[in-house]
């Protein structure tokens, strides 16, 4: 799962923060599965400030059979919004064999997500809503045998000009 990013702190948001993921993931779904059946904690997994132990946890042989995540309003895959249009990437995004080398890493948000997550999850409030979360690894995503949205792809659609 991905996560809201910090900047202030350089780490995840806080469970407390209305926005988290894993603070929703546990309180909508893991809290309430009886607790002889829920997964440990020990196999669920949030990118962290540090990402090696969740990066690790792709490593290690496990096997993903679904890999869930969300579509955005731009057609991003979770947080695998679109590349700012720099150097190399300027004129054109990188083709999608490069999006899929990407590993877990901090994203800066595209403001189309911002409005969509206001909108979905903040109550209007884009002012709550973090600019940069941790994305899981691209990579990684593309180790899933199956996805609940099909094919993983990644975006076109350019950042407005600064």
């Amino acid at each position: 799962m991905d996560e809201w990013y910090d900047p202030e702190t350089k780490k995840e948001v806080s469970m407390d923060h209305p926005l988290s993921f894993e603070k929703a993931d546990r309180e909508l779904c893991f809290d309430r599965i009886q607790k002889k059946l829920v997964m440990p904690d020990a196999q669920l997994h949030f990118p962290k400030a540090d990402v090696t132990e969740y990066v690790k946890s792709w490593q290690s042989g496990v096997r993903c059979i679904v890999m869930q995540g969300g579509q955005g309003d731009i057609k991003h895959w979770a947080f695998n919004d679109p590349l700012k249009r720099t150097g190399k990437w300027k004129n054109e995004p990188p083709p999608p064999a490069e999006y899929r080398k990407l590993g877990t890493r901090i994203v800066d948000l595209h403001p189309i997500t911002l409005a969509q997550n206001a909108r979905t999850s903040g109550g209007g409030n884009i002012t709550m809503v973090p600019k940069t979360a941790y994305h899981r690894r691209t990579k990684g995503n593309m180790m899933a045998e199956r996805s609940p949205s099909g094919k993983l792809g990644c975006t076109t659609i350019p950042w407005p000009s600064d």
